[in-house]
């Protein structure tokens, strides 16, 4: 009997990312202000904390957060929705986290004679990160995190935001605003909170 070979279902790409636990980013992050790479361990920060794109987080300068206070707002469009008729803007609130390690940040460049002015997000070779560069440093910071990306400190961030809030469907559809998505479907399937339910029903058997 002939065999019919069906195509490979597509693989959604965004799947592909694991996350990093908040927890675990926030501690590499925080021991990260006061090694060699210092910015990048506020950009970990920022991104478990935000949930922002990484072509957002690379666009923030000193300015935007010297002399803020926690609980302050940022209004950001989205690089994502740029140039569309209706662009997204997202209000992103500064929490104690944020706050407290930009400011160690800061004081951390003042001791090594660093600018404190303009993009944060400053390689040592004086020139913005670009994100194939954030995605080679986060392998070599997190190597036992399967797959991990610039999409594994959003997905940090949604983790968080679910589990602080009872793992509820209300989490999801908020962070389906948050991250402008269509649906809470596609939410569940970006935090991998789908496969995780479908590997739950194999091991009840």
């Amino acid at each position: 009997m002939k065999r019919t070979t069906r195509p490979a279902p597509h693989k959604d790409r965004s799947t592909t990312a694991d996350f990093i636990p908040y927890d675990e980013a926030m501690t590499r992050g925080r021991e990260l202000l006061f090694t060699e790479r210092p910015q990048f361990g506020f950009l970990i920060i920022l991104g478990v904390n935000t949930g922002l794109r990484i072509g957002d987080l690379l666009k923030f300068t000193h300015e935007e957060l010297q002399g803020r206070m926690k609980g302050d707002h940022l209004s950001i469009i989205e690089q994502k929705t740029r140039g569309r008729k209706q662009s997204k803007h997202r209000r992103v609130t500064l929490n104690d986290a944020i706050i407290s390690s930009y400011n160690a940040l800061r004081a951390e460049l003042q001791r090594r004679g660093k600018p404190v002015t303009g993009t944060i997000f400053m390689s040592q070779k004086n020139t913005v990160y670009s994100n194939a560069h954030v995605n080679l440093l986060l392998k070599q910071t997190f190597p036992y995190v399967g797959n991990v990306s610039s999409h594994s400190l959003r997905k940090a961030f949604g983790r968080r935001v679910y589990e602080n809030n009872g793992k509820t469907e209300h989490a999801l559809v908020e962070l389906s605003d948050i991250f402008n998505h269509s649906s809470i479907g596609l939410t569940r399937r970006y935090l991998g909170l789908r496969d995780e339910r479908i590997a739950d029903i194999y091991l009840n058997l």
